[in-house]
């Protein structure tokens, strides 16, 4: 960890300074500036530590153009000094700005006018801290986008450019990689006036703009929904669960069985809507418990994976309890045995009660590590892997499958702290 400034221009010069492409990790002040023409763009800036970090310091003059650009906080509850503290005239144009708590300081803090567009904020108590000097007509913001951030500027104030500013999922590909999926609220939604390397106006956020990338937008799955409750009142089971964010959704699939390992597929479909509330008759079910899942479905068909399973009693003495599956919990693979007869691939399925980080591993039965099947960051969900012939792994790709009992291993730590929360590994039976 660095106390000090990493780069720190002592204003000797006047000739103009790129910084650019570095990555700066943990360093308590990563960059100053002193009246030297500054450009700051493409850079990646991350803090995880204990004190408070400034990550660009403009003391006045230089008036830097800051584009393109990634500030990202790693840990929740932690609280920050100022990201980015600008000066007179200072462009903040295509940055990111991310922060996984609602930290007590601003990401952006001036005492004078400055430019701030098509940027993305996410987190965090406040975006634009603007003191003193700063409310004038020489203040721009506009068409920056901001999720989950309580205010976008303080203190607050009548912005000309009001209708250009968004609160949206911005849709990335993950909570690392910033580039935006198909369907995105961020694309051609910056200013008109910046365009992209392809000639379109220009994306919100970190790849948009001409300093920018051109790239193809992919489109993801979405989400697994959350928050489901099941509830019986009277004769009727009443389903409900939060609304994806995702803009592309086009409806839900809900799923059903008589115990907690309920699968997403035909065997368990019950019906299909466009809503977020679905009341089923009580007499539709047999069964003396009814458990449930919720599957997203976006405008290409893409499927989510499964909610977390929640059920309802239906009949004897805790008729009406709700039965909350919240846990992590290892499933036996199905089908098997499997192998030989169109059953070459098996599906292995997990669930986590909150987001974390997944390792999956098969091993054959003297350990060997034949298959990684997930390793990273998973939401809290359920989740369906497949593992068959042929095995895909470095340096095993060419091998075979033989007869016999192989073992699945499911590891999971906790995002937040690191320690491990599950361990669990389970037996399957490949028969050729």
């Amino acid at each position: 960890m660095l106390n000090q400034y990493a780069l720190n221009d002592p204003g000797y010069t006047l000739n103009p300074a790129l910084i650019s492409e570095n990555t700066f990790i943990n360093c308590t002040n990563s960059i100053a500036i002193r009246e030297t023409r500054t450009y700051i763009r493409n850079n990646y800036f991350y803090y995880d530590g204990a004190l408070f970090p400034i990550f660009i310091l403009d003391f006045g003059g230089g008036q830097p153009e800051i584009t393109n650009n990634a500030f990202v906080l790693g840990r929740p509850n932690m609280f920050i000094d100022n990201l980015v503290v600008a000066d007179n005239g200072d462009l903040i144009q295509n940055n990111v700005f991310i922060s996984p708590t609602s930290a007590d300081e601003p990401f952006v803090y001036t005492e004078f006018p400055i430019i701030s567009k098509n940027n993305h904020f996410e987190g965090g108590l406040i975006a634009h801290y603007l003191a003193y000097q700063a409310i004038s007509p020489q203040l721009v913001i506009k068409n920056n986008n901001y999720w989950n951030t309580r205010s976008k500027y303080y203190p607050s104030y009548n912005n000309p450019y009001i209708h250009t500013e968004i609160q949206k999922d911005p849709m990335f590909i993950d909570s690392t990689d910033f580039h935006l999926q198909k369907y995105s609220p961020l694309i051609d939604r910056g200013d008109s006036s910046v365009l992209d390397k392809d000639g379109s106006i220009s994306d919100i956020g970190v790849y948009g703009g001409p300093f920018g990338e051109s790239y193809v937008y992919i489109d993801k799955a979405p989400r697994a929904p959350s928050g489901l409750t099941v509830t019986l009142s009277a004769d009727t089971v009443l389903l409900k669960w939060k609304k994806n964010t995702e803009s592309d959704i086009r409806m839900y699939y809900i799923y059903t069985d008589s115990t907690t390992g309920v699968t997403t597929d035909t065997n368990s479909y019950l019906t299909s809507t466009n809503d977020i509330l679905l009341k089923i008759p009580k007499s539709y079910f047999t069964w003396g418990s009814a458990y449930f899942r919720i599957v997203a479905v976006d405008s290409g068909y893409n499927k989510s994976q499964g909610s977390i399973a929640v059920g309802v009693v239906l009949t004897g003495t805790e008729e009406g309890e709700e039965i909350a599956a919240e846990r992590y919990r290892l499933y036996q693979n199905y089908p098997n045995p499997y192998g030989g007869a169109g059953k070459e691939k098996t599906k292995i399925s997990y669930e986590l009660k909150k987001r974390g980080y997944v390792k999956l591993r098969v091993y054959n039965v003297v350990g060997e590590e034949l298959a990684i099947l997930v390793n990273g960051e998973r939401e809290a969900g359920y989740y369906e892997e497949e593992f068959g012939a042929p095995v895909i792994r470095k340096g095993l790709e060419d091998h075979i499958l033989t007869s016999g009992i192989y073992i699945y291993k499911l590891e999971i730590r906790d995002s937040e702290t690191g320690h491990p929360v599950f361990n669990e590994s389970k037996k399957m039976l490949y028969v050729k």
